[in-house]
Order: C-alpha cells, then structure tokens, then sequence
C-alpha cells in the first residue's frame, strides 16, 4: 500500500504524518477514505525530515496480509468449529454459541499479543522524500 503524506510535527524521535486526501474521495466523501488520516512514525525508520515536507508513505502488503488473516479468518475458523463440536456432544443451540464466543475472545487476546511480540507481524514503514 503506498500513499502519499505531509510531515506536520516532529516530536520526541516520532514523526506525524497527515495523508493528503485523494481527489476522487474528496468529491464523494461517502466513507472515511475522504476524511484526513495521520500516522506516527518512530525517526529512527526515517531520518533528515522537516516538517512540512511532502513523503510516499508505503506500507509492507504482505505483512498486513498475514495479520488480517490472522484477526479475521482464524477466530472464524475457531468459532465455527467451536459451536459444531459443543452442539453435536450437547445438542444446545446457547451453550454451542457461548462456548463458541469465549473461545472467539480468547483467541483474540492470544492473537494480540501474539502479533505484538512476533517480529514478522509488525507493519514496516517505509518514508521516502518527494522531490
């Protein structure tokens, strides 16, 4: 994913980045792609900017591919298998679906914690200069 951006501060070593709207979303504005959006981005990633300076922000694909695979279609998997096993030994619609649901929610914590710790799952960005 690459979009383009304006530097609007700078402070402690973080970078704040203000995507500029695109012209389409700016004539339709019927979802949040028209509103404006910032991004904070450690210096460390990219240095020598000023505020004000115009930069392609571009965003790994694959790796936010395997995270959302991992939020969405994970959890799902599991919920699905949870109520089928729980309502063929039980056969109770509600304990099926609660079961199912605890065992969402557990998997989502899992998962948060996992995708914060793991080195492969965090979004690299990468900021260059426009000229």
């Amino acid at each position: 994913m690459k979009q383009t951006g304006r530097i609007v501060k700078i402070e402690k070593k973080i970078l704040t980045i203000e995507f500029e709207k695109h012209e389409a979303c700016t004539k339709c504005c019927s979802c949040s792609a028209g509103k404006i959006k910032r991004i904070e981005v450690p210096q460390k990633q990219c240095q020598n900017f000023l505020p004000g300076e115009r930069v392609d922000i571009e965003i790994n694909s694959a790796r936010m591919l395997k995270v959302y695979i991992l939020l969405y279609g994970l959890p799902l998997i599991i919920f699905t298998a949870i109520i089928c096993v729980i309502y063929f030994f039980t056969n109770s619609p509600i304990k099926s679906f609660l079961a199912a649901l605890m065992a969402t929610i557990i998997t989502y914590l899992i998962l948060g914690v996992y995708i914060k710790t793991k080195e492969g799952f965090s979004s690299e960005i990468v900021v260059k200069k426009l000229f």
